[in-house]
């Protein structure tokens, strides 16, 4: 076969945007060892049968159209990565990007073409290591079998779990049976990455091949495409487990007898777990590769594929897809006039202009809510002490004496917090899931937590029934927990005398306008869920002051 020349032909999509993004509080599904494996099948209501091909979402502006000026190519190769637990538009604002629901429009919108578009995904779904992050992980899984990928490499988010977990999720897949496509077998692979020190378990594969239909959908034009992963030296330090049951073998030695068992694919891909400057090295170490993509860099990245050439004429393309789910690059593959093939990329921005939300992954959602609710995370996380050690009242004790400061903040959005979770924001109704069971959601919706860390304080919410009087954003959050104080001022209007302890406390309670607008409110209100949040201009919204 002519060794291709790899042409950059994708216009991109402009400079990259700055659409910071984070989660609009709530994650997705996975259950490894000890759950049932059987796969979740979505809500009655939200099948194909009784919803319509897409759930549609507000679209004013005007977006550039999607792959605009591509031809049907011979193969379609859509690449993620880094996901980070991101799997809705993160934020609490829609403008935002991401989000699996659009990314599975986006395969249904190249489907619509009479493309068949293939997904690779380099790994780094996770952000914890909790049984929450487990359900997530098989979720996100799940979704992305759906949509039509047919790989996930496993990056350092991944090799935390550890071996067991991550061979409970391949038995757990294999014992399903049927081909991936009827039941859940999205198979990991990794060059470099060997589980209990054999390959004869199954998994990780080393790499896979899948022959594609071409361009006009007969056997005469198929193309070969082959992909596999490596974990980088530059993150092979994140596992810290037993080195015995997960070992790490360098990029440069695993590669070698994978590209010689691929060696008749037409398209190579290498998704390298690695940072830029190592995949880069690797890129020019192995020019089989046809395209490489990168882990690492900026979380929204120059569109431009960044063009290796080799001593041989040949060029590869490095890739970087972004991180947090917000972008997606699409790889068309064209026949080239020597046997080869041409490539064309464009990141694409998975904005709520071009694509909308789709049933099939909102029924997912609401498969991983049901679990998180069944399973009782909420009430079975170990709180953690607060550093001021006292226990929370709940704003109407605050308002006993405080109350012009608890009718403002009766009539805010704060106080309403923990009913959003419920029903959503405006313009989300018809396709909203319940977050309520959610720890990533209740965070900063209820009271008595750490939000940045999802971490229960001790006394802070569980549920509606134990700790009704914690539901919403309330005072405690921003002044702290206020069970000392409230005891020290009912025995002061009892009778008592006023005490060192009394003026500690007030103190304790007391938060000035500079330090709530420095290190109080961003905490909720970060780059991620409120990405154009300004004090100055919210603070009106709930300014009170003095003791009334």
């Amino acid at each position: 076969m002519p060794r291709r020349v790899v042409n950059f032909a994708g216009r991109g999509n402009g400079s990259p945007k700055c659409v910071l993004c984070g989660l609009l509080s709530c994650l997705l599904v996975a259950i490894l060892a000890g759950c049932d494996t059987g796969k979740p099948k979505p809500p009655a209501a939200q099948t194909a049968a009784s919803s319509p091909a897409t759930v549609a979402t507000s679209a004013t502006a005007q977006a550039d159209p999607l792959l605009d000026g591509w031809d049907r190519p011979a193969a379609t190769l859509v690449l993620s990565g880094e996901q980070h637990g991101y799997v809705e538009p993160c934020g609490c604002s829609e403008t935002q990007s991401g989000g699996l629901a659009r990314r599975h429009d986006l395969f249904k919108q190249l489907r619509a073409k009479g493309w068949n578009p293939v997904g690779f995904d380099l790994g780094g779904t996770l952000k914890r290591t909790r049984r929450q992050s487990e359900l997530k992980f098989r979720f996100t899984r799940n979704a992305l079998d759906e949509m039509g990928y047919d790989a996930i490499g496993l990056g350092k988010e991944e090799i935390v779990l550890g071996p067991d977990a991550l061979f409970a999720a391949y038995s757990e897949s294999t014992n399903e049976g049927g081909d991936y496509r009827d039941g859940f077998d999205l198979p990991f692979v990794s060059a470099n990455v060997l589980i209990y020190g054999t390959r004869e378990i199954g998994t990780p594969q080393t790499h896979i091949t899948q022959v594609l239909p071409g361009a006009s959908g007969t056997d005469a034009d198929t193309v070969t495409v082959g992909v596999t992963s490596v974990l980088g030296e530059s993150y092979a330090s994140s596992y810290q487990g037993d080195p015995s049951s997960l070992q790490i073998q360098p990029p440069s030695e695993a590669l070698p007898p994978v590209l010689e068992a691929m060696q008749n694919a037409d398209i190579k891909v290498l998704l390298a777990h690695a940072k830029p400057e190592e995949s880069l090295a690797l890129a020019q170490t192995f020019p089989q590769f046809d395209v490489v993509v990168t882990a690492g860099g900026a979380e929204d990245p120059d569109p431009r594929p960044e063009t290796v050439t080799h001593g041989d004429g040949s060029t590869s393309l490095l890739l970087r897809v972004s991180q947090k789910g917000k972008y997606v690059g699409v790889v068309g593959a064209y026949p080239a006039a020597d046997g080869g093939y041409e490539l064309k990329y464009e990141l694409v921005d998975l904005d709520k202009n071009r694509f909308q939300t789709s049933p099939e992954m909102v029924a997912w959602m609401q498969t991983y809510q049901d679990q998180l609710k069944d399973e009782q995370l909420v009430e079975a996380m170990q709180p953690i002490a607060h550093p001021r050690g006292t226990g929370y009242v709940g704003a109407k004790a605050c308002g006993e004496c405080h109350t012009t400061a608890y009718n403002i903040w009766k009539t805010s959005r704060h106080a309403k917090a923990f009913d959003s979770l419920a029903h959503g924001r405006e313009g989300t109704e018809d396709w909203w899931v319940n977050r309520q069971f959610d720890a990533e959601c209740l965070a900063c919706h209820v009271t008595g937590w750490e939000p940045q860390e999802v971490e229960r304080f001790e006394g802070g919410y569980v549920n509606v029934d134990q700790t009704p009087h914690l539901v919403g954003n309330q005072c405690e959050n921003c002044h702290g927990p206020g069970q000392a104080h409230t005891e020290l001022e009912a025995a002061l209007l009892a009778g008592g005398e006023f005490t060192d302890a009394h003026r500690e406390q007030r103190q304790a309670v007391t938060l000035n306008k500079a330090t709530a607008a420095a290190d109080v409110c961003t905490k909720c209100h970060d780059l991620d869920n409120s990405p154009h949040f300004n004090f100055e201009t919210y603070w009106p919204k709930v300014k009170h002051s003095g003791v009334n």
